[in-house]
């Protein structure tokens, strides 16, 4: 291959006759495409003076499929025309959909990532909830995922546990938490070596991190590797000065460690050095810029002269045997170990060294626990909302039942994915994304060819490289078909009781066992990764040169099978584009075909590929992302950066070679048939990045972040790129087009511009026919409303509005948020409203004013409740104010019956959960307002046994209707010999003037 690839790419082969004739051939070309456009021209004004009916048709048909009516709103609903793509590529396709998608609140950002992400969080509580088919509903792996799911959504038996199992777990296997036991922990049983091997079991990697990862010079075998841990606000920036961040981390250990322990003296002395002695091992940490630039740095050796090699105060040889000999597995000396960030290592060792036992015990333990708070009673997980609040920009927790199902997804994925492949994945999906994998490779491969910065040896290299590339679509084979058997084997060891944390504990030692396990086992490079197929995302995997999309984002608006190309090309197509490319940015170029890091460029070629990249450094470290005026990190994200650019080149470089194999089959979008099918996969490329972030995402994401963000994921890579500005008509120097375009891989186009010659004659001659936009709008909204496999005979609501029942969410509150209508901003009345919901919205001062106002009122001027003080009113009439039914201009005072509390008299017989339930609610809540709970349980008893008897009389709403005409009609000064009862209602009434009970 090396060798006829050469061959056909010498310079010296290129003789000045065959430039000549090239140049003439294309000369001609030109020409005849002249002649041609002329002759269009012609027959067009001869078409327009004779009033023919004939239309050209090529190119021009709208595509009517329910997709494509889907995918035409899809895009409408993001675009905004008003803005000239030429200067703003982010603006123009996402600007409406930035207005009309709002942050969810339990999130930091929304993009069509996360809208993915939500949908298929959805089908995985299906999938764990819902009834299987009748194949899988013995496959053990499932039954397990199924029991996980159902300990972790059971909040009663979660509230009900406590948080007995991890504690127990900290005393007794860890050494106990000092902030909880005050001045009475002992630090003489303190032994640093054995805690940090305990929590190793439990898999928290706590200052150092050890594992086992595939060897980087030989990718058959795996190797151990020594790194430094995450922070627990991930970036030593986030430790420098005073902040909301800091304060709101530390109040979060205060906050966490005071619900555990009535011993508070130590607290804030406690939490005070578990922060500083963080901050000091946070002034050594690497960040992830740092670390990509210092990876020669990293030190291969091997456990017999660890010790000599990597000198520190901790000894790492005993440790590591210890941890892998907690596993079963025993090291020799010849066990290959990486270590990386050698000096943050020493100076974490040192910094161990000088700390008191008290601080390192508290520290570690915190760290885990900060790990656990999720897996805990709603009280504690409600310490850390504020904590994320600041760091994450989220403002609340996740649906408890989405909250399971990301969890069982996360360490049962497979075993979801079985299910989810069978429900939810289109075969067809593998077959199509396989075809693009192989035209875009082609693409990739030209782009190679052409580029004149590489050497022919490079060149040859790169290219088989790329050959070589494995591709994973969907979900692996052991997934398909009856045989489970590795499935089962893979989870063999994950069975579980009713109980949430005891089982989150057990996940944690299968995790980390597993992981040491893989030291001894032999590379798999053609094997499926550990991503699950039930994720949205795309990988490339340099120690495997293997790429991966899984099930989970091969669908709209990335893929769908029914999709004309232009859109599948300009979705998924440049996903996978980035992905090939990866194997060729600053980190991929590392590693060969096999796998391996090895040096397969000359010197010459990395010279000038550095060159080209630091191009895209500097372009993107030029980036302002505005709501926090901080400006993009482009050496840490200069890998996805180059992927990025890279990526929408090839696919659409593949796409056009499908359109001129074809035909160009496609039909257009209704409602977008002013636009070319080439705009129309930019347009497509553009709005898969469309996304919006918090302040604090966006901080962090620029702070910690290897991926830029949204917005100049669209622009960087179409303002480098020639061929969009063809497309639009740009010229260089707008806003959206650079005038000096950065660019590692191009395919030198000369053909293609001919080509567009013949586009825009299409473009320009093509008649506009088909449906308008409101009319695509329409049918979209249809289609999304109905649901095709209910018989409308059947249950005529459920075929009109079950998708739109799957799919819809009760609004929001943008109308008292958002900025209003000039016109409407001194209205009074709306300002009141939106007043009034500040206040409700206000949770900082409902929590600072508590009950005082109620507790004023029902004392004051109710007489008190008895529950509190050591007896219980009930509301049992309804007065109220109503049009008179007989004279419809007056109104007239009306007494009934009031509400239950549980609304329905049946609610009240024998014995349910609900009335379990609401009896302790009356406890509960009781219980928070007043130290005096002597009588509390016996008051309870007797409200609700009252409220038993005098539910028995109640009235239901078909009972009441039934006996309207029952209704007595009568005047105050009649009311007590007309309807005589143990109340004086005369009195009532004359000490009110309107009652509403």
């Amino acid at each position: 291959m090396f060798d006829v690839y050469k061959g056909l790419l010498s310079n010296d082969d290129r003789s000045k006759p065959k430039v000549l004739f090239a140049f003439g051939a294309l000369l001609g070309i030109f020409l005849i495409s002249t002649i041609v456009l002329a002759t269009l021209y012609g027959l067009e004004k001869n078409k327009a003076s004779t009033a023919t009916t004939t239309t050209t048709t090529v190119n021009d048909e709208a595509c009517l499929t329910p997709y494509c009516i889907k995918a035409a709103n899809y895009l409408l609903e993001s675009i905004d025309e008003t803005v000239d793509p030429c200067e703003d590529f982010f603006e123009f396709t996402c600007g409406t959909w930035l207005k009309n998608h709002k942050i969810p609140d339990d999130a930091g950002s929304q993009d069509t990532f996360n809208a993915l992400r939500t949908q298929l969080d959805s089908d995985v509580v299906d999938i764990l909830t819902l009834p299987l088919p009748n194949e899988m509903t013995n496959i053990q792996s499932i039954k397990n995922a199924r029991i996980l799911y159902d300990s972790c959504n059971n909040e009663t038996n979660i509230e009900s546990d406590g948080v007995n199992a991890i504690l127990s777990l900290v005393n007794n296997e860890f050494g106990g938490w000092p902030i909880l036991q005050g001045s009475s922990w002992n630090a003489a049983s303190f032994n640093f070596s054995n805690l940090l091997l305990k929590l190793r079991e439990y898999s928290s990697n706590i200052i150092y991190s050890c594992g086992t990862s595939t060897d980087d010079r030989n990718s058959s075998v795996y190797y151990i590797r020594v790194s430094q841990s995450d922070l627990a606000l991930e970036q030593r920036s986030n430790y420098v000065g005073e902040s909301k961040l800091i304060t709101a981390y530390q109040q979060f250990i205060r906050d966490f460690a005071s619900l555990l322990t009535n011993d508070t003296t130590t607290i804030a002395q406690d939490v005070t050095d578990i922060y500083n002695f963080e901050k000091s091992i946070s002034i050594h940490h690497l960040t992830p810029a740092e670390q990509r630039a210092r990876q020669n740095e990293t030190v291969r050796t091997t456990i017999g002269n660890l010790s000599q090699t990597f000198s520190t105060s901790f000894d790492f040889t005993n440790y590591l045997r210890r941890v892998y000999s907690s596993s079963g597995v025993t090291l020799n000396d010849n066990d290959i170990v990486s270590i990386s960030e050698l000096d943050y290592l020493r100076n974490a060792s040192s910094l161990i060294n000088q700390t008191s036992a008290r601080i390192i015990q508290n520290y570690f333990i915190w760290r885990f626990m900060m790990n656990r708070v999720s897996n805990m009673p709603k009280r504690y997980r409600a310490t850390r909302e504020p904590f994320d609040r600041e760091f994450r920009g989220t403002s609340s927790e996740k649906s408890r039942s989405l909250t399971c199902g990301n969890y069982v997804n996360a360490n049962m994925g497979f075993a979801v994915s079985k299910v989810y492949i069978t429900r939810y994945f289109d075969e067809n999906a593998r077959a199509q994304s396989l075809e693009m994998i192989n035209n875009i490779r082609d693409a990739f491969i030209e782009m190679v060819k052409d580029s004149t910065w590489m050497d022919e040896t490079s060149k040859g290299r790169a290219i088989e490289k790329a050959l070589a590339i494995d591709e994973k679509i969907g979900y692996p084979e052991y997934l398909s078909g009856n045989n489970i058997t590795e499935l089962e084997k893979m989870y063999e060891e994950y069975g579980f009781t009713g109980s949430y944390a005891p089982n989150v504990l057990k996940l944690l030692q299968i995790k980390s066992k597993e992981g040491l396990y893989r030291l001894r086992e032999i590379v798999d490079r053609k094997s499926w990764g550990t991503s699950s197929p039930t994720v949205v995302n795309a990988f490339y995997t340099p120690s495997k040169n293997q790429i991966s999309f899984p099930a989970g984002i091969l669908q709209m608006p990335f893929f769908n099978k029914d999709a004309p190309k232009y859109l599948n090309y300009g979705g998924i197509g440049a996903v996978i584009g980035h992905e090939i490319t990866h194997g060729f940015d600053d980190n991929g170029r590392q590693f060969d075909k096999d796998g391996n890091r090895v040096l397969w460029w000359t010197p010459e070629t990395i010279e000038k590929f550095i060159e080209r990249k630091t191009c895209i450094v500097d372009q993107y470290s030029n980036y302002t992302v505005a709501q926090i005026n901080r400006t993009v990190n482009g050496n840490q994200t200069q890998g996805e950066n180059i992927a990025d650019n890279g990526g929408v080149k090839e696919a659409f470089y593949a796409y056009q070679k499908w359109a001129r194999e074809n035909g160009d089959l496609n039909k257009k979008l209704p409602g977008l048939k002013k636009y070319s099918t080439e705009q129309l996969f930019f347009m497509n490329y553009g709005q898969i990045w469309c996304s919006k972030m918090t302040d604090a995402n966006a901080l962090n994401r620029v702070q910690t972040g290897v991926h830029s963000p949204g917005r100049f994921r669209v622009i960087g890579p179409t303002s480098n790129f020639p061929e969009f500005d063809r497309v639009f008509n740009c010229k260089p120097g707008q806003g959206n087009s650079r005038v000096n375009k950065c660019t590692v891989w191009k395919l030198q186009i000369v053909l293609g511009a001919l080509l567009g010659i013949f586009i825009i004659i299409a473009i320009v001659f093509a008649a506009l026919y088909g449906v308008e936009k409101s009319k695509a709008s329409t049918a979209n909204y249809l289609l999304e409303s109905i649901d095709e496999t209910v018989d409308p005979c059947e249950d005529f609501f459920e075929f009109t509005c079950g998708t739109w029942l799957k799919t819809h969410k009760i609004p929001d509150d943008d109308i008292l948020t958002l900025p209003l209508p000039n016109e409407m901003t001194n209205i009074q009345s709306i300002r009141n409203a939106r007043i009034l919901y500040d206040s409700c919205n206000n949770e900082t001062n409902i929590e600072s004013d508590g009950v005082t106002a109620i507790l004023s009122l029902v004392n004051n001027e109710f007489g008190g409740w008895p529950i509190l003080q050591g007896s219980s009113s009930n509301i049992i009439y309804s007065c109220d104010t109503e049009t008179d039914e007989k004279n419809s201009s007056v109104y007239y005072i009306q007494v009934s019956q009031s509400n239950l509390a549980l609304e329905q008299r049946s609610n009240y017989v024998g014995e349910s959960k609900l009335i379990t339930a609401y009896q302790q609610f009356i406890r509960d809540f009781a219980s928070t307002l007043t130290n005096d709970t002597t009588t509390i349980a016996q008051d309870v008893t007797d409200i609700y046994n009252f409220e038993k008897s005098i539910s028995i009389y109640h009235l239901t709403p078909a009972e009441q209707s039934a006996r309207h005409n029952e209704t007595v009609r009568t005047t105050i000064g009649n009311l007590s010999e007309t309807f005589s009862t143990s109340v004086n209602s005369y009195n009532l009434f004359e000490k009110v003037d309107f009652c509403y009970c």
